[in-house]
């Protein structure tokens, strides 16, 4: 009865196992190389870099995006955590101190995280550190229960999952390395971006931007790493703080410019008033000028027939004009020089014109 047990409980174990190795497999890499990535995505970043041959351990299809595979890497790879969480030991060992400690494919933040996570009180190898402006990160050796992702182009499976044996590793930590992002795209927006920056500085107008911020635009973000999709962000945001500062002076200039003309119109105008006003003065003026109807010096004696005497006006010895000035006392104007507005009438009957004075005005002595 109890050898019967025992081979029911071996049978199980061998049906249990058969089932998960259903469900996993061994998987070869046939592209020349491929790189392992944070997620299923080219958007995330790569971790490791196998070469054609190197072989995987594939668990399943993701489920949102199934033409990602996800793998773990026999024998592990090396990724980074920050020290804070980490208990540093003797022979580059390292404790876990937190419940859950996230790994990332790059010493910052910025990149994305790593599926898995290491928990509280699990030992790590610590193979280097360094310091950023966060603090400092420990690059450690991942285990290889923490998965990466692989497109399904460059993986074809080749039997169970133990097939996909662990390289050996050293003291210095696994054989696979994390690679640094180096995509088509990277490659151009790093040779771009110090170009467009040079001539940034040199713009003077918007118009000029516009080429510029094309060429920017034109590298597929989607294919740039996070690091280089944020310094595309920045460049971008660079290109529009210049565009508004120089659509600040374009439009100072343009004020410039219109207020150069309004002045100028204005003073055209200034100078037309003070012109008609002038014109206007002189026309004043001009009303207020005496117009003599005669003038001479005025004299009193008979009229020429003898009969009563009359003032009259005399140039050069001969008689201009009979005076007839009721309003007046032409007595005071006697041997003096005038000038006399008023009615005339040249048909008096005696040959010479009678002006009958509205305004006299004395215009120096004899």
């Amino acid at each position: 009865m109890r050898l019967l047990t025992a081979a029911i409980v071996s049978l199980s174990l061998t049906v249990l196992a058969l089932a998960q190795e259903a469900k996993t497999f061994a998987g070869e890499v046939t592209a020349t190389s491929l790189r392992l990535r944070a997620g299923p995505g080219e958007a995330y970043q790569p971790v490791v870099q196998l070469e054609r041959g190197s072989r995987v351990i594939v668990l399943g299809k993701h489920a949102n995006n199934p033409s990602w595979y996800r793998v773990e890497v026999p024998g592990g790879y090396r990724a980074w955590v920050f020290s804070r969480f980490v208990a540093k030991g003797k022979d580059g060992v390292g404790l876990v101190t937190a419940k859950h400690l996230l790994v990332r494919p790059r010493p910052s933040t910025r990149y994305h995280q790593l599926e898995g996570v290491l928990e509280r009180n699990e030992r790590v190898k610590i193979l280097d550190e360094k310091t950023t402006e966060a603090g400092t990160w420990y690059l450690v050796r991942v285990p290889q229960r923490i998965p990466l992702y692989a497109h399904v182009t460059y993986l074809r499976k080749i039997g169970p999952a133990s097939l996909a044996k662990a390289p050996p590793a050293t003291e210095e930590g696994p054989a696979l390395e994390p690679v640094e992002p180096g995509t088509d795209a990277d490659k151009r927006f790093l040779a771009l971006e110090p170009d467009v920056r040079l001539k940034l500085v040199k713009v003077t107008s918007v118009a000029d931007l516009r080429p510029l911020r094309q060429a920017v635009r034109d590298v597929d973000r989607t294919q740039l790493s996070v690091e280089n999709r944020e310094r595309r962000v920045k460049l971008l945001a660079d290109i529009v703080e210049t565009e508004h500062k120089l659509a600040i002076l374009e439009v100072q200039r343009k004020e410039k410019q219109v207020k150069g003309d309004l002045d100028a119109k204005l003073r055209e105008i200034d100078r037309r008033y003070r012109l008609r006003l002038s014109q206007i003065r002189e026309e004043f003026e001009a009303t207020r000028t005496p117009r003599y109807v005669a003038s001479g010096i005025v004299r009193w004696a008979p009229d020429i027939f003898g009969r009563h005497p009359a003032y009259r006006l005399v140039e050069g010895g001969r008689m201009r004009s009979f005076l007839i000035a009721p309003d007046f006392d032409l007595a005071k104007f006697r041997g003096k020089r005038v000038g006399v507005t008023g009615i005339t009438d040249p048909e008096s009957g005696t040959g010479y014109v009678t002006v009958m004075v509205r305004r006299i005005e004395i215009l120096g002595n004899e």
